[in-house]
């Protein structure tokens, strides 16, 4: 959201509201290309003990479609982050708990790793990690150097 005016609630209000008025409605079409959901299957815990899929746990019909994660890409439609994807993720018993802001940065072009060893680099990203422990972190890729 922008700057608002004051720390006033009315300001504050009002800038989330603009940020929410801008954010792009979805078709049919860009909801089956930018939305997943989906249930988690069996598989094994942080402890390296099996955890059951949602579908064996207690009190869930075996023949359950209720969905336990869900993942989609926004667009917000103002001059500050047109052209910017906004990804949500939200689940149960994900592979980490916690809250986080991850800005992923566009990828260099391949082309300046031509005959280098290296086919493309993933992205940099700045991820601002909001709960449960509080940091900022710079993750950026560099080749390997050579002649």
């Amino acid at each position: 959201m922008e700057p608002p005016g004051s720390f006033a609630p009315e300001s504050v209000r009002n800038e989330k509201a603009k940020v929410l008025e801008s954010i792009r409605m979805m078709d049919a079409d860009a909801v089956r290309r930018d939305t997943v959901r989906g249930q988690y299957g069996p598989g094994v815990g942080p402890d390296g003990k099996p955890c059951p899929g949602y579908r064996e746990e207690p009190s869930v019909p075996p023949d359950s479609r209720t969905e336990t994660f869900a993942a989609m890409r926004v667009h917000i439609d103002n001059w500050r982050w047109h052209g910017v994807p906004i990804y949500l993720r939200s689940g149960k018993r994900l592979w980490k708990r916690g809250t986080e802001i991850i800005v992923q940065f566009k990828s260099a072009p391949d082309v300046l790793f031509r005959g280098t060893g290296v086919e493309s680099l993933e992205s940099n990203r700045l991820i601002f990690h909001i709960q449960p422990d509080q940091g900022i972190e710079l993750q950026f890729q560099a080749k390997t150097p050579a002649p």
